[in-house]
């Protein structure tokens, strides 16, 4: 299993890895009960699929998502419509789903070489 423990440090961290070549801004709202310091907004803004965090700007949509949901849908094992239509995730702007879906998606999911 996976969890993000840093939402916020997660995107530094990635700030050259392409989320799927997307223009956007993304309001990021993490709900997560296990670490409060983890919960909250966050505001990232994809340019050319780069994200880069700011700490107040305008955005085009919203999503609100808890962290055991967003952090199955960052290593690719979920996907954010599947995550919508069953309600675990919300979106202000129902015009921008096809665009967060492509935000999240990847040719191949996580590979585990973990022997047990």
């Amino acid at each position: 299993m996976y969890r993000v423990i840093d939402v916020a440090g997660l995107f530094r961290e990635l700030k050259n890895h392409n989320f799927g070549g997307q223009n956007m801004k993304l309001k990021l709202t993490v709900r997560d009960s296990f670490l409060p310091q983890n919960a909250g907004d966050y505001i990232v803004h994809f340019i050319d699929g780069k994200p880069s965090l700011k700490k107040k700007a305008a955005f085009d949509a919203a999503i609100e998502i808890d962290i055991a949901e967003f952090s199955p849908m960052l290593m690719r094992c979920v996907d954010f419509k599947s995550l919508y239509d069953y309600g675990l995730a919300e979106i202000s702007e129902e015009k921008y789903l096809d665009a967060v879906q492509r935000l999240f998606l990847a040719e191949r999911k996580p590979v585990c070489w973990t022997q047990f």
